[in-house]
């Protein structure tokens, strides 16, 4: 986002460094596919390996914010690095495949450490 001189307008916020901006930017964790739509092969490969619901993005937009999608299958350093340029993450839990998911709760973990260290 520009200032009015076309010159680019940033905030510093302790650790955070972003562009002024009214929109908060939100990730929506991802979750994995529901093990009965790995039964139909045309909706999985391996590239599509997680989904969240539109109903979530849409929720999160009518209150304005600009919704990213955050993979919960990413490495420690990405996953912490991405949650530092974020105003917030939206955590769904919609399916029982979630909470089975080792992966999918150690990111849900990783997230709640970090926002606890961050918002003291």
């Amino acid at each position: 986002m520009c200032g009015h001189d076309a010159k680019p307008v940033f905030l510093q916020t302790g650790h955070h460094f972003r562009a002024k901006t009214n929109y908060p930017i939100f990730g929506i964790l991802t979750q994995p596919i529901p093990q009965v739509w790995l039964r139909d092969e045309t909706v999985y490969n391996n590239e599509w390996a997680t989904f969240f619901e539109a109903s979530h993005a849409e929720y999160l937009q009518a209150g304005g914010a600009r919704v990213v999608p955050v993979d919960y299958r990413m490495n420690d350093q990405e996953f912490m690095e991405l949650l530092t340029q974020l105003n917030g993450l939206y955590i769904p839990g919609d399916t029982k495949d979630t909470f089975d998911d080792e992966q999918f709760i150690y990111a849900v973990k990783l997230a709640l450490d970090w926002s606890q260290q961050h918002n003291m």
